[in-house]
């Protein structure tokens, strides 16, 4: 049974750092004004830190090493529970670390930042989710130093309650104010619908009828009835219109994602949902065998363009990846690793994602 999250009001510490935890934090998406472009900040007294101050912490940590951070500490578990008071959401170390919370407009999310914090073998959470939280992913985002990121899928308007005990952190997520989900109005003409009919299925055939809906919850409701846990390459669309008719939920799932102009694959680390226009989709998804021949001492281009189909990479990327990352040196792909997911890892490390949305 997960322990409930601290009332305690929060304290500014130096900086401006909560000193505990316990803030109710508001979705930007309700109450604050999201710029198109540039950096996005959260406003004074909330938790969390803006992308130039999350640069600078990177700079510290790799001078310095990163303060309160046990060396190798690991996530060891993340786990949701719905409740009376709203959803909770548990993340777990082998060691105590200080999250670093932000909502990102980009990919419309929470987002906890764990810096020092190894990657673990946890599958992304895919419910089933029926509010206010709508998806749940874990990944890492950098290498030198590392970090974990955890980032929790939210109805519009939904506040988030923040909770530290240890190595433990406590995500309690409600949702409006008011008690209802602030969706944005549905374009003209349309109106919202039940992301499926009645339990999904009728004479053993899964039904979709959705108007301007979001898409993320119809998704982990497919994937949870498929029995796959999916992971995410690239950002869905905020809402979508689908009419789909298939006999089972992996086959709706596979509709669904060439609706989003989507590629649903299974892959040697799992099952991935990835934009069709993401480069990565030009490299191999089975295992690599061994770390290529001659890696050791290779640069992130020529470790690229040694992979099978590196080169066909290489050119759609082009201006992509800059000049002063492509000499850096490279790591060994992990074991087990595939070249999508491996050159998805070296890229994240150097501050390069390939969201194509």
């Amino acid at each position: 049974m997960p322990r409930p999250p601290s009332s305690d009001p929060v304290r500014a510490g130096a900086g401006g750092r909560p000193a505990v935890a316990g803030v109710i934090l508001p979705s930007p998406a309700a109450s604050l004004a999201v710029p198109a472009k540039g950096p996005f900040r959260l406003p004074v007294g909330s938790v969390g830190i803006g992308f130039p101050a999350l640069a600078l912490a990177l700079t510290l940590a790799l001078i310095l090493g990163w303060p309160g951070q046990a060396p190798g500490a690991m996530v060891t578990g993340v786990s949701h529970l719905p409740t009376r008071e709203g959803d909770v959401v548990q993340i777990e170390l082998d060691a105590p670390a200080e999250p670093q919370i932000r909502f990102s407009p980009l990919e419309a999310c929470w987002q906890v930042d764990l810096i020092g914090v190894e990657r673990s073998r946890l599958a992304t959470l895919t419910g089933p989710f029926q509010g206010p939280v709508l998806g749940i992913r874990q990944a890492q985002i950098h290498d030198d130093p590392p970090i974990q990121r955890v980032s929790v899928y939210t109805v519009t308007g939904a506040r988030v309650k923040v909770a530290r005990r240890g190595s433990l952190c406590t995500l309690l997520i409600r949702g409006a104010e008011g008690g209802g989900d602030q969706r944005r109005p549905a374009a003209r003409g349309l109106r919202p619908q039940p992301l499926m009919h009645p339990g999904g299925v009728s004479g053993g055939e899964v039904i979709i009828d959705v108007r301007g809906a979001p898409p993320l919850p119809l998704i982990t409701q497919l994937a949870a009835g498929a029995g796959i846990d999916l992971r995410f390459r690239d950002p869905l669309p905020d809402r979508v219109t689908l009419d789909v008719r298939r006999p089972t939920s992996l086959e709706a799932l596979q509709e669904v994602a060439a609706g989003l102009d989507m590629v649903l694959t299974n892959e040697s680390d799992g099952w991935w949902l990835t934009a069709r226009r993401n480069p990565l989709l030009d490299l191999p998804a089975a295992r690599l065998a061994a770390t290529p021949a001659g890696h050791s001492g290779r640069s992130v281009a020529e470790a690229i363009r040694r992979l099978d189909g590196g080169d066909r990479f290489l050119a759609r990327l082009g201006a992509g990846l800059p000049p002063q990352v492509a000499v850096r040196p490279s790591p060994e792909p992990a074991p087990g690793q595939n070249s999508r997911t491996y050159v998805q890892h070296l890229l994240e490390s150097h501050g390069i994602h390939l969201a194509s949305r």
